[in-house]
């Protein structure tokens, strides 16, 4: 797990989108995109990130490969929303079990593909 990845995480364990903490943190949500993409911030937005989760830049920067992804035990509906969207606007109950209904379907078509 990386930059990108520790922060959707620690702004679903405040229940914030990536893009309003960015703008709670003083930072353009342009660059929330940047980041999805790989970019890792300089030194001074770091701090200021790690100041606004009250965690340590390394923190920010750990590749923990504990950490639950998108399939596994104490994943949340939350947590997979992050994944999937990005984080990304408001994604409503109904969008979600749409993106459920067409994971089975591929999953299906997947195992018919096997047999």
């Amino acid at each position: 797990m990386g930059f990108y990845q520790n922060y959707l995480r620690l702004c679903n364990s405040k229940n914030i989108s990536p893009s309003a903490a960015a703008i709670d943190i003083g930072i353009e949500k342009s660059t929330v995109t940047r980041w999805s993409q790989g970019t890792i911030p300089r030194q001074a937005t770091l701090q200021k990130v790690a100041d606004y989760f009250n965690v340590s830049v390394e923190d920010l920067l750990a590749d923990n490969k504990n950490t639950p992804t998108v399939s596994g035990e104490g994943v949340t509906d939350e947590d997979i929303k992050f994944a999937l969207f990005d984080g990304d606007g408001e994604i409503t109950d109904e969008m979600f079990e749409e993106v459920k209904r067409f994971a089975k379907y591929v999953q299906m078509r997947e195992r018919e593909k096997k047999n």
